[in-house]
Parts: C-alpha cells; sequence; structure tokens
C-alpha cells in the first residue's frame, strides 16, 4: 500500500500580486471540502512572514481571513505547518505592489546571524511543552558540537521511515543532502522551534516547519 502525505503551501506564490480570497482562501476552501468527504486531513504549510508583512502594509483586505481559516483549518483536523521564505522579512509594498529582497533567497548562503534574525522574527506561535523546549535545545547542542552525523539515524528515522526505503539509491542520495546541511544552520532551526513558542505575534495556532527551510 502507498501512504501519501497530502501538503499545501498557504500563500500567494511569486511575487505576491493577486487576492489573498481569490488565490487563496477561496481555493482552500474548495481543497478542504473535497478532503472532507474522504475523511482525509492534509498539511497546511502557511507562508507566515508573506502574511505578516501584508497585515503590517493593510495590502488585501482578507488578512483576518487568513487568521480564521487556519484557526478552521485546524479545528478541523489539519496539520497547520511553518513555510518561510525569507525573501518576505524585508519586502515593500508600493504603488500597488510588492518588492521582494531577492538577495536572501537561500537561506544556507546567509550568515548564521541573519539566520538567526530571521527565525527568531518569524511571527509565529506554538504550544510546545518545557520537555518539547528542552528536547530541542539538546539537538541543537549536539548537532553545534558534532555535526550532521551525530543526528542523522534518528532524524532520518522520522523523516524517511523504513518502509519508504525501498529504493536503496535513492535514500542514499537524501542522507547524503542531510548530511550537507551546514550544522550551524541545522542548530538555528532547532532553536526556532523553541523562539517560535515564545513569540507574542499571534498568526497561528501552532506549527512546525517546513521540511524545505534548508533548500539549497
Amino acid at each position: 500500500m502507498i501512504e501519501c502525505i497530502f501538503t499545501l503551501d498557504y500563500e500567494i506564490y511569486g511575487n505576491g500580486q493577486g487576492s489573498l480570497r481569490d488565490v487563496v482562501l477561496d481555493p482552500t476552501q474548495r481543497l478542504a471540502e473535497v478532503f472532507q468527504e474522504f475523511d482525509a486531513p492534509f498539511v497546511v504549510f502557511a507562508e507566515a512572514v508573506e502574511f505578516a508583512r501584508m497585515e503590517e502594509a493593510q495590502s488585501d483586505p482578507d488578512t483576518a481571513g487568513v487568521r480564521a481559516q487556519l484557526r478552521e483549518l485546524r479545528a478541523a483536523g489539519h496539520e497547520i505547518a511553518l513555510h518561510l521564505h525569507p525573501w518576505w522579512a524585508r519586502a515593500r509594498h508600493e504603488d500597488g505592489r510588492w518588492l521582494l529582497d531577492w538577495s536572501e533567497r537561500n537561506i544556507c548562503a546567509l550568515h548564521p546571524e541573519r539566520v538567526a534574525a530571521l527565525i527568531a522574527t518569524s511571527p509565529v506561535t506554538g504550544g510546545l511543552s518545557e520537555a518539547a523546549k528542552a528536547w530541542l535545545n539538546q539537538r541543537a547542542q549536539i548537532v553545534e558540537r558534532d555535526g550532521m552525523r551525530a543526528i542523522a539515524d534518528i532524524s532520518l528515522l522520522r523523516s524517511y521511515p523504513e518502509r519508504l526505503r525501498q529504493d536503496p539509491e535513492g535514500f542514499a542520495q537524501y542522507r547524503l543532502r542531510f548530511l550537507a546541511n551546514d550544522p550551524r544552520a541545522e542548530r538555528l532551526v532547532k532553536i526556532a522551534g523553541i523562539v517560535a513558542a515564545d513569540c507574542r505575534v499571534e498568526l497561528l495556532p501552532g506549527c512546525c516547519f517546513h521540511g524545505a527551510f534548508l533548500e539549497r
């Protein structure tokens, strides 16, 4: 049996042009209705920084609708996860259009200090227990001290379970990509889970981090 996880990048894709109602809210509602027929959940990767910038600029009348829909989706059993594009962090809304900062497209190429700033200012909230925070902090220390190999086996058991490893070559390539991640950036992602739980700016009712956060 093939097991599938359906995911949705919840955002205005590209340069930010278009209305939240037409591009995000209404299509997501139709999708949720289809999944409800089959009693199936999906993962919603919400672009938190994009929506925060739109709220600040008051560039769309339906930003409150985003908050409401995310809460409704979570209440219906769908998972709400963080999708972060760093080029939105310094985006400007001028003359009715968005000017994005493409210089920060590759987050792994940025200085660790800038990565830390991007993560720490992400407008998300969570609900991590103190035990979960301690676990993330321990993992952050391990990866900083010993590198990616120190957490590879246990991490890959979760992200690439044994039942999905019928293609040994594919798994080997995936493992190599995991090991190639910058340990400093990986450490900051672990810390982000702690920071996100303590942020005061309310946008998401609970979140995890997009698997493509360290996209190279």
